[in-house]
């Protein structure tokens, strides 16, 4: 197949807060997208308050042509695809599938002996089998790591029995 008709995913910038806004204009354009949500308590002066919000601040994933990132840029919030070098940078579907998996299920962890802080660590089972990351902090009885998604580091408990350390 030639290349020239493989879609795949970009990272587009938005507006400031507007990323639910342009993903509402992508939905009515037909054009695959993704919109990372979490929610998040909120506390104002005056009370609290579950909120979802972009994972990403001003950021929203495409999944388009190369030749139809131009289309994208014309809709109202866009500002512009994430480009290294005037090329813009495609994203791997692994990792918008690992983001979508941290979102929708993150394991509860326990401590492991064997790993320390700071240790270079593969996920070897579950969900999120093939992840690489580093070991960023221990406690009592769990610990982060930190996984590289799409140019952001995010922080998920994992189960120890699924990690094993990567020797360089």
């Amino acid at each position: 197949m030639p290349e020239d008709n493989i879609t795949y995913w970009y990272a587009f910038y938005t507006f400031p807060r507007a990323e639910k806004k342009v993903s509402e204009k992508l939905v009515k354009h037909g054009i695959e997208h993704y919109l990372p949500l979490i929610k998040t308590l909120k506390q104002w002066s005056d009370r609290k308050k579950m909120v979802v919000e972009p994972v990403f601040k001003s950021y929203i994933f495409i999944k388009v042509l190369a030749a139809d990132i131009k289309k994208v840029l014309p809709i109202d919030g866009v500002l512009k695809v994430i480009s290294f070098g005037n090329i813009p940078q495609r994203i791997p579907d692994n990792q918008i599938s690992f983001l979508k998996l941290l979102l929708e299920s993150p394991d509860e962890i326990e401590i492991s002996s064997t790993l320390q802080s700071g240790d270079k660590i593969r996920v070897i089972q579950g969900p999120l089998a093939g992840a690489e990351g580093f070991l960023c902090e221990t406690g009592s009885k769990n610990f982060k790591i930190n996984l590289d998604i799409v140019g952001h580091s995010i922080a998920i408990a994992v189960n120890p029995a699924f990690l094993e350390k990567i020797f360089s």
